[in-house]
């Protein structure tokens, strides 16, 4: 499989949202990262020796923290020889091992076997029981890590700095926290589907695409991704907005949060041109006009909302908003433009 198609694999389907600009971005290309020297990796590697695999102790050292029959089955040599492949040159150029493992829906609970295999480049585990990434501290080289459809918790610290993962999958877990601070060429990540009450990015200077759909986010301070440019916050518990430094966001999705409050948005966020607050709670028109900070918004998305039961609801926003596109999927039309200037000229006279 190339590694075109390993990234493909990693992205969700599109969940059905309300346009189709919900296809992820297309990533930065990793191939240049592959071939960065790894001068003090060749003892523990999982090397190539006469067609067999050596892939370290297969011993899973004792841990109270975790439970003593632990859900699903451990990793086994035999199951990631069966599912090895991409043979690559070391580091140091002296040998060759594998870059690419991927078991998906075996029940695998315990993964501490991996912990000898640090050239992996590009690693799925997807669809298991895996409650414990710990073992990936070990892997320097990672590019791409698809772990959704486990049973993890959090995130943790020691995965901070990759230097050169740059796609990230953990949606359907069961993550309470993400304690990785700096991720600096991660483009893509998606957390959907899982127990998140805050995120916290404070140096994920590449980020360019965010999911968090379907956690439990009250808040977006914390997101520090200057060159954002796609963020999916769906089904939270988000009450207003706070995004601060990002000015190359784009499209920006918070449909079915307890948004009733539009104060945050300004002209800060100069890039946004699609914003859906589908399914929230704004209920003033007063609230609405608050968007007229936002420069290049052309597609708005407020159905489902109490605002829209106010009398002329579509014309009452078109008037504040007049640079819009779109409202709720329809196109604006030139006769509702027209319409909706006569409404001004009518509140200007009175």
């Amino acid at each position: 499989m190339a590694d075109e198609d390993f990234a493909d694999d990693i992205r969700p389907a599109d969940d059905g949202g309300d346009d189709a600009d919900a296809a992820p971005a297309d990533p930065t290309d990793p191939a240049a990262a592959a071939d960065d020297p790894d001068p003090a990796a060749a003892a523990a590697a999982a090397v190539v020796d006469g067609g067999g695999v050596n892939g370290g102790d297969s011993d899973v050292e004792n841990d109270p923290t975790k439970p003593t029959t632990p859900p699903g089955v451990p990793l086994t040599p035999d199951v990631v020889a069966q599912h090895l492949s991409v043979l690559a040159r070391t580091g140091n150029g002296l040998s060759f091992a594998y870059t690419r493992l991927e078991v998906r829906g075996r029940n695998i609970g315990n993964i501490d076997l991996l912990e000898g295999f640090v050239h992996l480049r590009f690693l799925d585990m997807s669809d298991n029981a895996i409650t414990s990434i710990d073992a990936l501290a070990f892997m320097e080289y990672l590019l791409a890590i698809d772990f959704h459809s486990n049973r993890l918790r959090r995130i943790p610290a020691s995965l901070d700095r990759r230097k050169y993962l740059q796609q990230v999958n953990f949606a359907k877990n069961r993550l309470v926290s993400v304690d990785v601070a700096n991720w600096p060429m991660v483009a893509w990540l998606n957390v959907n589907d899982n127990l998140l009450s805050s995120l916290k990015l404070q140096e994920f200077g590449e980020l360019l695409h965010l999911e968090a759909r379907g956690n439990r986010i009250e808040h977006t301070r914390g997101i520090n991704a200057r060159k954002l440019q796609k963020l999916y916050l769906a089904a939270n518990k988000l009450t207003a907005i706070e995004l601060e430094d990002t000015p190359n966001l784009q499209i920006l999705h918070l449909r079915e949060n307890q948004i009733n409050s539009l104060s945050g948005f300004n002209e800060s966020l100069k890039a946004l041109h699609y914003l859906n607050l589908r399914n929230n709670a704004v209920e003033s028109i007063d609230e609405v006009e608050k968007l007229a900070a936002l420069p290049c918004l052309k597609t708005l998305v407020l159905s489902e909302n109490p605002v829209e039961q106010i009398p002329n609801y579509r014309l009452e926003v078109i008037k504040r908003l007049p640079k819009l596109e779109k409202l709720d999927k329809e196109a604006v039309s030139d006769e509702e433009r027209e319409e909706a200037a006569q409404l001004q000229q009518a509140s200007a006279d009175e």
